[in-house]
């Protein structure tokens, strides 16, 4: 499988990224900032939208598009 987490911090937010509702508020604010960095670098939106945190992963604002947070946490890009 390939990923795109090679970094120890990147690894450390990945295992984090499906736990997020259970994260403190302060937690998620870091992961959030993670996740959005990572999904624009991985796999941008088609349609140049951003994405919205929706209940288990992301939604781009066009709604077109969608990540759980299993397959960013994967790493290996893609949406559904």
């Amino acid at each position: 499988i390939k990923t795109a987490f090679k970094s120890k911090r990147d690894i450390k937010m990945a295992s984090r990224q499906t736990m997020y509702d259970f994260l403190s508020p302060e937690e998620q604010k870091f992961q959030e900032d993670w996740a959005q960095e990572k999904i624009n670098q991985m796999r941008p939106c088609p349609a140049g939208l951003w994405w919205d945190r929706i209940p288990g992963g992301y939604a781009c604002t066009g709604g077109h598009h969608w990540m759980s947070d299993e397959l960013l946490a994967k790493g290996e890009g893609g949406w559904y």
